[in-house]
């Protein structure tokens, strides 16, 4: 008899890709499973809503200001354009998102308020630039162009009980974003210079060694470059990093309102239903125990759930499982085989071998050496029991790859509560 082994591995690549993926289905019904977590959470959350309200009811009663200033950065290197430079060659270390997150860090904020003595936090965002699609379009290449458009813009906020708590710890924070930019953009044209000095000390040396006919197109070429970095040069002793103050605005908020309470507690009751869905999603998801039959089916189109499709193990299932033994002996299989993947399977397992007296068969509960020539026998029909909630996923498909290896007929797979 010749042994398929390509439908063995089909069993095998379902188990791939059944423990790899997300199953929805089951997180869905992991959730409902597990209904008390999500009301836990929420309990709990109420729980801290009501301490919050109760033990900081002064502090809820406090009004604070919000003050906000918009700036705008001066692009002090757009001048170069007019030599030919492009200011956007001009890299500017660190970049000014790696500034941002400088700004941002926890050094930062702890030596400003240490200057300002102050312990307010100040909160910055800068703006992207826009792009906008250029009017020539290259449709041979199918390529579009992107023009920046714009100019990005620097937001303080800050949120304090008055100015006095603010508004110095913005002006700190702007003197310090200038000063990065002025540092990051100088390094980028101290890089522009340096290039422009090798270039010309190259295009001079092919000068000194060019022919009459060469020396005029190498001389044109020092002389662009010579501009080009004095105009670098020129731009260098101008950067200040400045940035123009845009807008600026405060507004109120705070205090205890009328509905306070319902919308604390609304708040909170939000709050723990949504951790309480994350936490019963999550314990769904790394759940891989088997508990429904289409969780069976889900491990290849080509498994059958013998007996009721819903976890039980009483009279009606086991006449079921039995009839499927005899099924497979009309089959041409001379031999039954039951495979428990739990232990307590075993004696539900003999109790279906025994309503078929006249057909030989055996239970296997542990895939171990000595079971190993039972299983290698390719006259048996295979029933393999899934113990619902303690055989997982894994298990089964493994189970299943080692009991068809040697041939054997699946009869299917039986779900025993």
């Amino acid at each position: 008899m010749v042994v398929n082994h390509a439908d063995n591995l089909k069993v095998v690549n379902s188990l791939t890709t059944e423990i790899s993926s997300i199953d929805l289905r089951s997180a869905l019904f992991g959730v409902g499973r597990r209904w008390w977590v999500v009301a836990s959470c929420i309990v709990i959350a109420l729980i801290l809503g009501y301490g919050q309200k109760s033990g900081f009811s002064s502090s809820q009663n406090d009004k604070f200001t919000a003050f906000q200033k918009v700036y705008e950065p001066v692009i002090e290197t757009d001048e170069l354009g007019i030599v030919k430079v492009e200011p956007s060659s001009i890299v500017p270390v660190p970049s000014f998102d790696n500034q941002l997150e400088i700004l941002r860090s926890p050094e930062t904020l702890q030596r400003i308020q240490e200057q300002t003595g102050l312990d307010t936090v100040v909160e910055i965002t800068r703006s992207e630039p826009k792009f906008t699609i250029v009017n020539t379009i290259d449709q041979l290449n199918n390529n579009v162009s992107f023009l920046a458009t714009g100019t990005p813009s620097y937001t303080f906020r800050c949120i304090g009980t008055s100015a006095d708590v603010c508004e110095p710890m913005i002006t700190a924070f702007v003197a310090e974003t200038e000063k990065l930019r002025k540092e990051s953009i100088l390094v980028g044209l101290d890089s522009g210079i340096a290039l422009l000095n090798g270039l010309i000390e190259q295009e001079s040396a092919n000068l000194a060694t060019a022919s009459s006919e060469e020396r005029s197109a190498h001389t044109a070429q020092v002389v662009d470059l010579t501009v080009k970095r004095n105009a670098l040069t020129t731009a260098r002793d101008q950067i200040t990093g400045k940035m123009l103050l845009i807008s600026e605005d405060s507004w109120g908020f705070g205090g205890q309102s009328s509905d306070g309470a319902a919308s604390t507690y609304g708040f909170a009751a939000s709050v723990g239903l949504i951790i309480g869905l994350l936490i019963a999603l999550q314990l769904a998801a790394i759940d891989r125990r088997v508990r429904y039959a289409w969780q069976i089916q889900r491990l290849g189109a080509e498994l059958h759930v013998l007996g009721s499709p819903f976890p039980r193990s009483d009279e009606a299932q086991r006449v079921a499982l039995a009839s499927a033994l005899r099924a497979g002996r009309e089959q041409g299989r001379t031999s039954s085989l039951i495979v428990a993947t739990d232990p307590s399977l075993t004696p539900f397992a003999q109790q279906v071998l025994g309503m078929n007296p006249d057909m030989p068969g055996s239970v296997i509960s542990t895939i171990d050496q000595g079971s190993l020539p039972e299983l290698a026998r390719n006259t048996n029909g295979v029933i393999v029991l899934a113990k619902a909630g303690v055989t997982t996923r894994r298990d089964l498909a493994e189970t299943l790859g080692l009991v068809t290896s040697g041939g054997a007929h699946l009869l299917g797979v039986a779900l025993i509560d």
